[in-house]
């Protein structure tokens, strides 16, 4: 996680309506020294190919800085509620990143967690 360390995590979850395709790009560029990270999420085909851009970026990442992301998308099929929880600690030697997704009421209650250790 030095020098420009570029983690792409592509995370495809089907079956919302018509298959709606949902990409998770994220990517981290450099975790010392005004670490900057775009969180670049596009969800396509919700209603009437509604396309969201959650465009996040956060920018120093030095003594533990705790950063809570609570993002929530209403109205997809009954009203099904994606909750993205995402908290980074620490960003010096060894910064342990959890991505903690979950996405709760989308076919049959299927519940799809993904959590993401680099």
């Amino acid at each position: 996680m030095t020098k420009s360390a570029t983690m792409m995590f592509i995370i495809t979850t089907l079956g919302m309506t018509k298959a709606a395709t949902m990409m998770f790009i994220i990517t981290t560029i450099g975790m010392t020294k005004a670490a900057t990270m775009m969180f670049i999420i596009t969800t396509i085909g919700m209603t009437k190919a509604a396309t969201m851009m959650f465009i996040i970026t956060t920018i120093g990442m030095t003594k533990a800085a705790t950063m809570i992301f609570i993002i929530t998308t209403i109205g997809m099929t009954r009203i099904a509620t994606i909750m993205f929880i995402i908290t980074t600690i620490g960003m010096t030697k060894s910064a342990t990143m959890m991505f903690i997704i979950t996405t709760i009421g989308m076919t049959k209650a299927s519940t799809m967690m993904f959590i993401i250790k680099p």
